[in-house]
This record gives C-alpha cells, structure tokens and sequence, in this order.
C-alpha cells in the first residue's frame, strides 16, 4: 500500500502541473481527473471477476503493472499531446479501482486471518496502521512529487521552462512511480 501509494500520489500530485506546462489544457484537468475515475469505476467488476479467477494479490499486482505499463508512456506526452495525454490517463486509470479495492479487500482478509489464528480482535490496530501507511504515503508522494522536479528546475510559479526541466517533470510524473 505504502509503495502503490506514494506512486499514485506522484502523479495525483503533478497532473495539474503536467497539463499547465506540458500539454497546455489546464482547463481540461477536471475533466480529465472526472473521466479517469468514471473508467475507474467501470473497469472495477472486470478487476473483480479476475480476482475471483487468480486471487486477489495476482490480481492486484496485474493491476499495479497495468498502471505502470501506461505511466512508462508519459514522457512521451508534449506540447498540444491532448489524446495522446488523455488516452494515457484513462487506460493507466482503468486499474485504479481495483488497487483501491482489492488491496482494501486483502487488508480486511488479514484482519480475519489474524483473528482466527491469534484468537482475539485486533481490527482497530491493524486500522490505525492501514491508516498510518496511507498517510505516509500521501506525504511520501506528495513529497517527491515536489522536491524532485525542483531538483531538476522546474518551477512551476514561471511560465518559461527549460526543455531539461520538462523532461525531468516528464520522467518523475512516469517514471519514479513506475520504479517504485
């Protein structure tokens, strides 16, 4: 969770960035951010009879190269690459749900498990720690997401960029979180 996390955050946390000085469609983002979940949404029953076919951590894994399959292509996206951009998004998005889901689903199975095997509830600690992996990861991604394109001169306050500095964006928004 903590490692899917903090990649998703990169990206969550640079799309905006990424359509203002790459492809130069902000007004587009929620729209984009809209279309990703719907896709998300709609993928989920696939996510779900697969799970039921090879189980729910291969299914989660697929799901995870699926996001990293598309994120690879990022880099590729420039100036005006609207479909290119978009298609992207919405294909990388169509395992989102099932990341969310099924790793929230394998938490609750290990929630059970311990309960079986340790004779007593520890739903709350086992919580409390999903929680702290999340808000890790969160801070984790936003962290990267921040202080890696700044390494590489991007600043995202001035409207001139290096051609160095948008690859650098480019390869952090697809990349890292494909590595991690």
């Amino acid at each position: 969770l903590l490692l899917f996390g903090t990649g998703l955050m990169i990206q969550a946390t640079l799309h905006k960035l990424v359509l203002t000085h790459v492809v130069g469609r902000p007004e587009l983002f929620s729209n984009i951010i809209l279309l990703e979940t719907i896709v998300a949404i709609a993928a989920l029953p696939f996510w779900l009879r697969l799970s039921d076919h090879i189980g729910k951590h291969r299914a989660l894994t697929l799901a995870g190269l699926w996001i990293g399959l598309w994120s690879l292509a990022l880099p590729m996206v420039g100036d005006g690459d609207i479909k290119l951009y978009m298609t992207l998004i919405v294909l990388r998005g169509s395992s989102l749900g099932a990341v969310v889901f099924l790793s929230n689903s394998i938490g609750a199975d290990v929630v059970d498990h311990d309960t079986l095997e340790a004779g007593r509830q520890r739903t709350g600690l086992y919580f409390s720690i999903w929680g702290m992996a999340i808000k890790m990861a969160v801070a984790l991604g936003v962290l990267l997401a921040t202080s890696l394109p700044a390494f590489y001169g991007f600043v995202p306050s001035e409207d001139m960029h290096t051609e160095s500095s948008l690859s650098a964006l480019m390869i952090i928004y697809g990349w890292v979180p494909f590595i991690i």
